[in-house]
């Protein structure tokens, strides 16, 4: 929830902490009534609405009713109305800002990536973060996404108990596993899972961090031939990277069976991984090639010392599992060349094959790479609305 500041009197104290705690009581009632007239006034917007009642006034549209009463410019009253509109299909969201626990800025912000679906979500989210991380997190994010694919939540359960609840797609849970069973069978079979997640986590305590590459942990085999469609090695098809065609969706195999890889994901995984062409032959065999990587090693370290070894999202000094993404995809006929590489750290090279950043190519080599979120161009600083 939004932090409230709790101010107790202590004996002894100067007597003018009773006139401030006072002053601070009040305060918080009436922002607590402030949060429930915007409820009373979205939901009365949305009536006048439906009445189509702006038109006893003289105005032609709700937005020039609400411009009138309120005395605010065009923009702001368009914002109003398609926030009162919002709240008439997300009515949990309209429950938590009449009851006072989100205020009218942040209700704002989740009603453009809020749906019905999602909504939950998206006001625990509202209710964790700060005004500012919230904006941020819906800068990032599309209508109907689920905010990060990924959550993690630690909950005490009594003095000396807490709980772990960890969300995370197949591919990553599987590697988490894969990490547990070897601790597990370096001790020999008889430590539990969860003790080996604790002695994981110690021995990360006491290693120095060096530079991981997706390609060491993700092994990606390719399927060709007949039946398997035509995305493969040596396809020439040249789609850019910023249209839609994607690779199929794929599979992981894990403790818990076989788990669902979005397109988006194996888009990713093939820019930089372990590759295993499996070719279906006609007589219904299939010819394994060795493991191979989809980068020369060579390009690898060039493209590396030209980015400083870190990603290059302005801002991000991320030198830990670091990906290098193709601009135009390899499978889609792009080249492992220097210019059609970029070096990301995992977390924004994720971002930028979901959808929620992407990068405005360069028309010559010399010029600056840019990054955006939306329509906002990303720089050191955060996020820069005036830009792009």
């Amino acid at each position: 929830m939004e932090n409230n500041v709790v101010m107790m009197t202590v004996e002894g104290e100067d007597p003018s902490s009773k006139q401030v705690q006072d002053l601070h009581i009040s305060i918080q009632r009436l922002i607590q009534a402030t949060r429930r007239g915007d409820a009373e006034l979205m939901r009365l917007f949305r009536e006048m609405d439906r009445v189509r009642g702006h038109e006893r006034f003289g105005c032609c549209t709700m937005n020039d009713y609400v411009a009138l009463v309120l005395g605010v410019d065009d923009v702001a009253a368009r914002e109003r109305m398609r926030v009162s509109r919002a709240l008439g299909e997300l009515s949990r969201l309209e429950e938590v800002l009449r009851n006072g626990q989100l205020s009218y800025a942040k209700v704002r912000a989740v009603t453009r990536v809020a749906t019905v679906e999602n909504e939950q979500e998206w006001i625990n989210k509202a209710l964790e973060l700060t005004a500012r991380e919230l904006e941020w997190e819906v800068a990032r994010s599309r209508k109907g996404d689920r905010g990060t694919h990924r959550f993690f939540h630690m909950k005490p359960m009594d003095r000396e108990m807490t709980r772990l609840i960890i969300e995370l797609p197949a591919e990553e849970m599987e590697m988490i596993h894969q990490a547990i069973e070897k601790i597990r069978r370096v001790a020999g079979g008889s430590v539990p899972p969860s003790e080996a997640l604790l002695y994981m986590a110690a021995e990360m305590l006491n290693t120095e961090f060096d530079e991981t590459r997706t390609a060491d942990h993700f092994q990606v085999v390719v399927h060709v031939g007949k039946g398997c469609g035509d995305v493969g090695e040596g396809s020439s098809k040249n789609v850019s990277a910023e249209t839609k065609v994607l690779p199929p969706a794929g599979e992981v195999q894990t403790e818990c069976g076989k788990g669902w890889v979005s397109p988006e994901k194996v888009d990713q995984l093939m820019c930089d991984a372990s590759i295993i062409m499996a070719r279906h032959l006609d007589d219904g065999t299939i010819e394994v090639s060795d493991q191979g990587r989809t980068i020369p090693a060579a390009t690898r370290r060039a493209v590396l010392w030209r980015d400083g070894r870190q990603c290059r999202v302005p801002g991000c000094r991320n030198r830990l599992w670091l990906d290098l993404h193709h601009h135009d995809p390899w499978w889609a006929g792009g080249e492992h060349s220097q210019a059609n590489l970029i070096t990301l750290c995992r977390q924004h090279h994720t971002a930028l094959h979901e959808g929620r950043i992407r990068i405005a190519r360069q028309r010559n080599p010399d010029d600056p790479v840019k990054f955006y979120a939306g329509q906002w161009e990303i720089t050191s600083t955060g996020f820069d609305p005036t830009l792009g």
